[in-house]
């Protein structure tokens, strides 16, 4: 199948991928139940076929999606891209809330790493980049983002756009007024 890399990485990816949303399970959206043997079999039908890469996030199914592409991916070689996502965490009373800090990303993606199974995560994303929402803390932001953190969160790229970044300096910006106010 017929690749284009991905912006100015070294990732070259087919047009389509496999999304991991629906393979959650019934706490996944509003997918339903799902059987993870027949999500396995789907992904590894879908990589026999040529997809080369697959999306998910811990936030689909409450951390499930990752646990089942762990699973279908477990021993491949060479295996797919791997894209995940960080930013949304879940309160003990089940509700997801955003959170950015440096300590969060970096607990985000080493639980991550252990549900998929891996020692790097190909492509890490901000889910949801929504800086409204997210906490007012001590905030990952614009450019300089990756190299500050990439040894930490082991991550091969990532996924940030000229709007994250403009959102993210808005968000950095509100930190600061809020400690100056203080």
């Amino acid at each position: 199948m017929k690749t284009r890399k991905l912006g100015g990485t070294e990732l070259s990816l087919i047009t389509v991928g496999i999304g991991t949303w629906p393979m959650a399970g019934a706490c996944g959206g509003g997918w339903g139940p799902q059987d993870d043997k027949d999500s396995i079999v789907s992904i590894r039908r879908g990589l026999e076929w040529g997809i080369n890469w697959i999306d998910t996030a811990p936030n689909y199914g409450k951390r499930h999606s990752e646990e089942v592409v762990g699973k279908a991916i477990k021993g491949m070689s060479p295996r797919p891209i791997i894209a995940t996502k960080c930013g949304i965490i879940w309160k003990p009373n089940g509700k997801p809330y955003m959170r950015l800090d440096r300590e969060r990303v970096r607990i985000q993606c080493e639980n991550s790493l252990k549900r998929l199974d891996l020692n790097s995560i190909d492509m890490y994303m901000i889910h949801w980049p929504r800086p409204q929402e997210y906490e007012v803390t001590s905030t990952i932001t614009g450019p300089r983002a990756p190299s500050e953190i990439e040894d930490t969160i082991k991550a091969a790229e990532w996924e940030l756009t000229k709007e994250d970044i403009t959102a993210m300096d808005r968000l950095l910006k509100r930190r600061q007024e809020s400690l100056s106010s203080k």
